[in-house]
């Protein structure tokens, strides 16, 4: 490690299999950060985060990303 970034300091995170749906989803979409959180109705700080591994994914926001992203029987957002 470099004296900018001590190895105490320095962080890693294992992204999650869903945050990495996601962010494929947003890609295939082409949707930025800020048009998934807003129809999620979080900030973008808080959909990086969970896109990243660094936050758990509630029950409650695990179903809401399952039913507007990954619903079959729903049609995609705009």
């Amino acid at each position: 490690m470099s004296d900018i970034f001590p190895e105490s300091v320095v962080q890693t995170y294992q992204v999650t299999r869903l945050g990495r749906k996601l962010r494929q989803y947003r890609v295939d979409n082409e949707m930025i950060l800020k048009d998934m959180a807003d129809l999620l109705g979080v900030t973008c700080v808080y959909l990086s985060s969970i896109e990243l591994g660094k936050l758990p994914v509630s029950a409650e926001m695990g179903e809401k990303i399952t039913m507007l992203f990954f619903n079959p029987t729903k049609a995609k957002p705009l």
